[in-house]
């Protein structure tokens, strides 16, 4: 009797309030928070892809491939970095609670950082425009600096892939 006293005060006691208890969003809001890190995802996944075109064969093709390569993963970074600044905000406002804050946190320093990356690495880094034979210039440093690149996005895709689990959100279909 003693004991099932006990036990029953330990339930009460350890069982949250229903205010208390981290809810997860509703239909609705699970929906828009999708649509947003897919759109985000696919955004990234643009510039990971030019810059994949970008250091293919990057040591045999002419100078005006390279460039206009350059200039197209220029363009990618451009876009992404205007989403991510667009984005931020939105994301920092969901109200999450407990549930998912921590990871919420993590995805925006990760957004933060690729925000950084894509200003020093490519739009700065790899500009068209430049010192010296500018095509030579992108062939010697482009592969560094699309691994820096590459090092950001993993990080963020990680990042917004934690939130999503959080959430019980599915960012691999379309």
């Amino acid at each position: 009797m003693r004991w099932t006293v006990l036990v029953a005060a330990m339930m009460v006691v350890t069982t949250p309030a229903p205010a208390q208890r981290a809810a997860g969003p509703d239909f609705a809001t699970a929906a828009e928070y999708q649509r947003v890190l897919k759109a985000l995802r696919d955004t990234v996944s643009l510039v990971a892809a030019r810059s994949n075109e970008f250091r293919r064969d990057l040591r045999t093709v002419g100078a005006g491939t390279v460039l206009a390569r350059a200039e197209a993963l220029a363009r990618a970074c451009t876009s992404t970095r205007g989403a991510l600044v667009a984005a931020r905000p939105v994301i920092a406002g969901w109200p999450l609670v407990d549930r998912g804050r921590p990871q919420r946190d993590s995805l925006l320093v990760a957004m933060r950082r690729l925000t950084e990356r894509l200003d020093v690495e490519c739009l700065r880094g790899l500009g068209v425009t430049g010192p010296g034979e500018r095509a030579d210039s992108l062939r010697a440093w482009g592969p560094y600096r699309t691994s820096n690149l590459s090092q950001a996005m993993t990080a963020y895709h990680a990042a917004a892939a934690s939130l999503a689990r959080r959430l019980n959100l599915d960012l691999l279909g379309r």
